[in-house]
């Protein structure tokens, strides 16, 4: 394995770039650092599940999905931690820190809250490699939904194996009463307070490279409901939404060949491809797989995310734009 990396000073952000080969796959490592060098936005592998379920009836299966996740990554993905709705400063990991996570989780106490909600990451501080990020409410709203999500570095999948990723995902989602979620490469921003720059460096790669996520799931989970967030590399539809989209012999019609149907609990997963991609500008067109899945899930997918406004810098044109990137 081979890696280079090349750091060029952009206005005082730092742009640090890392690609590598292995086996005739290709992998980058994006990072956007400020004059603190803290990162402020880079690109993950990340996966994520959204569910309109009371959180309290599904919490000891999150459990289970952090166990899995804190099993998967290395130790020092262990660094920082954001426990309960009323925290707002993310504090260093300690040998307690896990307990408190299980205890967040415990359905008799996720009754006695209106928020249950922890965060798990590292090494970085702000825009971590890693992380494991769930809130959720035992009380239901039509427009909210509860949502687990786990991050890892772009480098993942290549050192531990894309089948190996592709098996720990489904067997997540097999845990969970998901409604909807995916696995893709995603632009993530890493400081609260400078998510408006992160937005400048986001959304002009998000519109020229179409495969990639763009990772507003804190904000997103309070107006998908019970929709998708759209086609992605692995795009998982709870058996709720397949009832909308046809039987599972017209979705194979429709989808064609090279979009593996895999069962993954009370849902399924559409793959597109055996890697994700995130596209290059002027080659979307070469994502022909998230267009076939984008038309399919149309009926059931969430637009005008509101989620997206910051980012955007509330440009309603480019959101449309970008969220529609695969229907055009």
């Amino acid at each position: 394995m081979k890696n280079f990396f090349r750091t060029h000073d952009r206005g005082g952000i730092a742009d640090t770039t890392g690609e590598t080969a292995d086996s005739g796959l290709f992998m980058e490592t994006i990072q956007y650092h400020n004059e603190d060098d803290e990162i402020i936005a880079r690109n993950n592998l990340v996966a994520v599940f959204f569910s309109q379920a009371p959180y309290d009836t599904f919490s000891p299966e999150i459990e289970q999905v952090f166990d899995a996740w804190t099993n998967t990554v290395p130790p020092d993905a262990l660094a920082w931690s954001l426990l309960g709705e009323h925290a707002t400063t993310l504090k260093p990991f300690n040998t307690q820190t896990i307990g408190k996570c299980k205890s967040i989780l415990d359905p008799a106490q996720v009754r006695k809250r209106e928020i249950s909600c922890f965060e798990i990451s590292g090494p970085e501080k702000y825009g971590p490699s890693y992380a494991f990020i769930t809130v959720g409410s035992h009380e239901t709203d039509e427009d909210i939904a509860n949502f687990v999500e786990m991050r890892f570095p772009t480098e993942f999948i290549q050192t531990g194996g894309i089948r190996s990723f592709i098996d720990f995902i489904v067997k997540c989602a097999s845990l969970l009463p998901y409604d909807s979620g995916y696995a893709s490469y995603s632009l993530c921003w890493g400081i609260e307070s400078e998510k408006d720059k992160a937005g400048e460096i986001i959304v002009p790669l998000a519109l020229t490279n179409h495969g990639y996520d763009i990772n507003t799931n804190d904000w997103t989970r309070f107006n998908i409901g019970r929709k998708s967030r759209g086609a992605r590399w692995m795009t998982f539809v709870g058996n709720a939404l397949l009832n909308k989209i046809g039987s599972r012999g017209e979705m194979k019609n429709r989808l064609g060949d090279g979009i593996e149907i895999i069962k993954a609990g009370k849902g399924l997963a559409f793959q597109a491809g055996n890697m994700p991609e995130s596209g290059k500008e002027g080659e979307n067109e070469s994502l022909p797989l998230l267009r076939s899945v984008a038309a399919l899930i149309e009926p059931i997918s969430l637009f005008n995310d509101m989620g997206l406004e910051v980012l955007f810098n509330k440009d309603a044109e480019k959101i449309d734009r970008w969220e529609k990137r695969f229907l055009s």
